[in-house]
């Protein structure tokens, strides 16, 4: 049987950035290739059984930063890599952890509004949590990334590049790439790594 899937690694491109290129040495991207024919040609995205269950088995308890409508910042359990944007994945604990300060910090926040219609006064908030600063395109990003990474906090930025790639992974944990290659060879994925996006073919 033809074995026309395949999870190709490489190293974040220099254009279309959405992290800064301080990162390069300890950041690189996924994506993921199917239907792939004889010449090599094939759509990109996490869209398989195979690739869903690859994304699954390697990142427990996958949880998405999300940003709604009203500026409010919260993690959302996932299964999935779909949407664009930050995840975070890893220790339940450390990530619960994450969750509840967010909550108390909005908490405190609203308690502040509150006291403020009322011309009471306010309390002090609480410090930020550091996962706000993720949505920050500046140097705070940068140390914030380096931060989890080094609690052991997995990061992915899902981002798009065109033609080739498509939807990317783009990670910081060197050692989760074991974790890759043992679970495309499980799930029978070709798993290659290459040394520029544009030995990706376009598509």
């Amino acid at each position: 049987m033809i074995n026309n899937e395949k999870l190709i690694v490489f190293p974040v491109p220099n254009w279309n950035r959405i992290i800064s290129s301080e990162l390069d040495s300890m950041a690189y991207c996924i994506c993921y290739q199917y239907g792939i024919d004889s010449n090599g040609f094939g759509p990109y995205g996490f869209n398989t059984e195979k690739a869903e269950k690859i994304i699954s088995t390697t990142f427990p308890n996958l949880m998405f930063l999300e940003k709604d409508n009203e500026g409010f910042i919260s993690l959302k359990d996932t299964k999935i890599v779909q949407q664009f944007g930050i995840y975070l994945y890893g220790n339940s604990v450390k990530l619960e952890s994450l969750k509840i300060e967010l909550k108390n910090y909005y908490i405190e926040k609203k308690k502040n509004e509150i006291k403020f219609k009322k011309s009471m006064v306010p309390i002090s908030l609480p410090t930020e949590p550091l996962i706000m600063s993720l949505l920050n395109k500046h140097q705070t990003q940068n140390d914030t990334i380096k931060k989890l990474v080094n609690s052991n906090i997995g990061l992915i930025f899902c981002h798009h590049y065109m033609p080739e790639a498509g939807l990317t992974l783009i990670m910081f944990e060197r050692k989760i790439l074991l974790e890759l290659k043992k679970n495309a060879t499980y799930y029978k994925v070709n798993f290659v790594e290459l040394s520029s996006i544009d030995e990706i073919k376009a598509w």
